[in-house]
């Protein structure tokens, strides 16, 4: 063995390597588990805390794996992040609920104190990279189980223009989780490392994403995706022409070429714009009377003008009248992320909730114009282009602070993340291909995990 490989093996052995295998296989089988009960249609009992189970024992792990960071994760418990998200409000959400005699929501409100915990503990060690690269590998799992197990409802919506109707959940809980997926299967395809094949399967996992997203007639979710590839496509225009004009030239001529072209065609071909505005409004429901433009958002106005009426009820807005209480206490479904945490966890639980999220993309944005590296780049353009995605479906949908779906327990690790844990690692196999380029001349050094290793 040569010396550069020996001081290889002492300083990065692939024990480390092998931990790092470990603990992203537990985070991708949580979120496999999560999407479980929708292949295999068992929606009560066991299944569905499994998620939250095998999160819990993937910390345990982990602090086994890593008794040097213990003291760092015992220390990231008392983050303001997580004693508010974790402690504070679940902990006045049993209060209310035991008061209430709702005991459900008390299960519910310690069953968040534990997962946010394990969640925690995980960000302590996992990089945010390696949160989405699991959630990615449990994507393709989900994608093909489902065009498996729903394969005949799929051939069926496709082939008569009807809604497609999953035969264990609701299409607009597939077309969030699906739309999760879309963006982190983009990323990957740009990953410079992967080979031909590779980019190959994950652009037929957008294909079948965007596929079903478009049968399940979800509409929340292609407007979501449509606002976080816009968000997308302006920032690489900004960063592209700042400084530069003839970058901004070039986009303002393909813009102005691409809208020429649609005039054309609108002009030389009408027929062909009928037809397919026909289609688009037939299969979208879009002049229906019950999902239609005039139809209040499929009758969800007045449920939320409901909700926002019942607010002010024994200070209700401020501290909420505990979590997973809306639907008993106002008979129905708010169809609304915001007005629901507002509902059940109070004002200033939505506050702080939006904030972060709002936060985050941020950050994501101020990394991505200002980061040299394309990689990491296009890393922080995928976290923010998530949380977008999140957001926008939560005004139609009720899935933040869920753990009923992976895209919401994804949404829970991306509430307690601080801005030290947005300091991606660069990934351990791009760190070995250079130390192999590079060989023993001159140190490398790179940050993984807020751990600096030195190679030489």
């Amino acid at each position: 063995m040569s010396r550069s490989a020996q001081k290889l093996s002492m300083h990065h052995p692939l024990s480390r390597l092998s931990k790092q295998g470990i603990i992203e296989f537990l985070l991708t089988l949580v979120f496999i588990a999560s999407f479980a009960p929708y292949v295999v249609g068992i929606t009560t009992g066991t299944l569905l805390i499994a998620p939250a189970l095998l999160l819990i024992a993937a910390a345990f792990v982990l602090l086994f794996l890593y008794p040097t960071r213990c003291r760092e994760s015992i220390r990231s418990l008392f983050s303001l992040r997580l004693i508010v998200f974790a402690y504070v409000f679940p902990v006045i959400s049993c209060v209310i609920s035991v008061g209430n005699g709702e005991w459900s929501s008390v299960s519910y409100s310690a069953l968040m104190i534990i997962v946010l915990t394990a969640c925690q503990i995980m960000l302590s060690v996992v990089s945010i990279n390696r949160l989405l690269l699991s959630f990615t590998r449990s994507g393709i799992v989900a994608v093909a189980a489902f065009s498996i197990s729903d394969w005949h409802e799929i051939l069926h919506s496709a082939t008569t223009s009807t809604r497609l109707i999953p035969s264990q959940t609701h299409p607009n809980t597939i077309g969030f989780i699906f739309a999760g997926y879309i963006g982190l299967f983009l990323w990957r395809i740009l990953d410079r490392q992967l080979n031909l094949a590779s980019r190959g399967l994950y652009f037929a996992l957008i294909c079948a994403a965007s596929g079903t997203i478009f049968l399940a007639q979800s509409r929340a979710s292609m407007l979501a995706v449509v606002c976080a590839f816009t968000w997308v496509a302006l920032l690489a225009i900004g960063r592209a022409s700042r400084g530069k004009k003839v970058y901004m030239r070039f986009t303002i001529a393909m813009f102005m070429t691409v809208i020429s072209g649609g005039i054309i065609t609108i002009a030389a071909k009408p027929s062909y714009i009928n037809q397919g505005t026909a289609y688009l409004a037939d299969v979208l429901h879009i002049d229906t009377r019950y999902r239609g433009v005039n139809s209040d958002l499929s009758g969800r106005i007045p449920r939320w003008e409901a909700a926002i009426a019942a607010l002010p009820e024994d200070g209700r807005w401020a501290i909420g009248s505990g979590y997973r209480s809306s639907k008993k206490g106002l008979g129905f479904s708010i169809d609304n992320g915001y007005l629901t945490i507002w509902y059940e966890g109070g004002f200033f639980l939505l506050l702080l909730t939006v904030g972060q999220l709002l936060w985050c993309v941020w950050i994501a944005s101020k990394r991505y114009t200002k980061e040299p590296d394309n990689e990491r780049r296009w890393l922080f353009a995928t976290f923010g282009s998530v949380i977008i995605i999140l957001m926008v479906n939560n005004i139609f949908d009720r899935y933040l602070l869920g753990i009923g779906n992976p895209f919401s327990l994804l949404g829970l690790f991306i509430l307690l993340t601080r801005r030290h844990d947005l300091d991606f690692a660069i990934r351990n196999r791009r760190i070995l291909r250079s130390l192999q380029i590079g060989g023993a001349k001159q140190a490398v050094e790179t940050v993984t995990n807020g751990n600096t290793f030195t190679y030489s």
